[in-house]
């Protein structure tokens, strides 16, 4: 069962990297488009400017358009970058709360330090006897540690 969630972990992650990447790569392609627009409008601009006409108020606003499409695209990848980031740290952070956790619920070996399940009664390690109030002392431990924690 465990087994079973963490694989799931796993492919649930690298489908959230795969969509976090293929959304950036949409969003520069998108902001590429917009600045190679807003190039494309300038030098119409330029060519009615060179011709000495007066530039049509049409290609100036089309211009216009095109920068603001272009900043708005590269704040939209700024913010979901940062959004990527956000949801990694938490990932993050879920990951080291259960590796605590399964830490607490752990029971130290009173002759050698060793960190075992709470139900074995001898030590992996050195085969000392675990007591019952050994165990007892560490799961008062565990609750307060939580407590604390809240």
């Amino acid at each position: 069962m465990k087994k079973e969630n963490a694989e799931e972990g796993k492919i649930l992650k690298w489908i959230l990297i795969s969509l976090c990447v293929a959304i950036s790569i949409l969003l520069i392609v998108l902001c590429i488009f917009h600045f190679y627009m807003l190039f494309k409008f300038v030098q119409t601009i330029d060519l009615f400017k060179m011709e000495g006409a007066k530039t049509p108020s049409i290609y100036i606003w089309q211009a216009v358009g095109a920068t603001f499409s272009a900043f708005l695209d590269i704040l939209l990848l700024v913010g979901f970058i940062y959004l990527c980031y956000i949801i990694y740290c938490h990932h993050v952070t879920l990951l080291k709360q259960n590796s605590i956790l399964k830490d607490l619920n752990k029971v130290s070996c009173p002759n050698c330090g060793e960190k075992l399940e709470p139900d074995v009664s001898f030590c992996s390690k050195c085969g000392c006897k675990l007591k019952e109030e050994t165990q007892q002392k560490e799961n008062d431990l565990i609750t307060q540690k939580i407590k604390e924690s809240d």
